[in-house]
């Protein structure tokens, strides 16, 4: 199990060092990189104003106590920072994953499929347009329900700070580990079901890589240089070690 979690790990080095050694695969990350920068832009200043508007209405409050209670303002005013800190950095490693698959999937994919015909010799699964349609609301269902279990988790962990962090990254990244392979899933002709059956015969690896992944993302702006090698790596693992299981 440990020796397979260690293996998961080392795919985000094999897309890492697979995407920075081929400027060709460079192009395919310039639009959906942009879109992160954007996205991080609109998440800092969201989470700025909020946690400004808190922290005056807090002072306005506190200015009106007794002098021997001041200190009070002053703790509450520190807690508002350190929670928009914390929710920034968690909002960020959560959602991005399910921004990508909002806005960045359609260059991801091309990414995917061109990496895959050099590397591995695939032709893309040709699919109807009814079946590209499911395929992609059950990937969009997919981000929602990892959303949902995050905000779940995150509240949890917040009465149970270690037992909850544990659990929370645990969780995150066995559906990282997921999301990041349906790319290579679709361009092979596997369903989002199927796919997760897959990855349930080998819950240590895909964990191992997803946790990386979701601990990477966590780092703020991380994102922008990472995100291209998650989805090359999820390629990398989901070739090399799933695909053969497939019946």
């Amino acid at each position: 199990m440990i020796r397979d979690f260690l293996l998961g790990v080392t795919y985000i080095l094999k897309g890492g060092r697979a995407f920075y050694s081929d400027n060709k695969l460079w192009k395919f990350a310039v639009i959906p990189l942009g879109l992160m920068l954007i996205f991080y832009a609109l998440a800092i200043f969201g989470v700025y104003s909020l946690s400004g508007f808190v922290s005056g209405k807090l002072t306005a409050l506190t200015g009106q106590l007794p002098d021997w209670l001041a200190w009070v303002g002053s703790v509450l005013n520190s807690g508002v920072v350190i929670f928009s800190v914390l929710f920034f950095v968690f909002f960020l490693s959560t959602s991005i994953g399910t921004f990508y698959e909002f806005f960045g999937g359609l260059f991801f994919d091309a990414l995917t499929q061109h990496y895959e015909n050099r590397r591995f010799g695939i032709v893309p699964c040709k699919m109807t347009f009814a079946g590209n349609f499911k395929y992609a609301l059950n990937s969009l269902f997919w981000g929602i329900r990892v959303v949902i279990i995050f905000f779940l988790l995150f509240i949890v962990s917040l009465f149970f700070p270690i037992a909850g962090q544990i659990v929370l990254i645990a969780a995150m990244g066995y559906c990282f580990g997921v999301s990041y392979m349906i790319c290579s899933a679709q361009n092979n002709g596997v369903s989002l079901a199927e796919l997760q059956q897959l990855c349930s015969q080998r819950r240590a690896l895909v964990m191992g890589f997803g946790t990386a992944a979701y601990l990477l993302l966590s780092i703020p702006a991380a994102a922008i240089f990472f995100l291209p090698a998650l989805v090359i790596g999820g390629s990398e693992l989901f070739n090399e070690q799933l695909k053969n299981r497939i019946s």
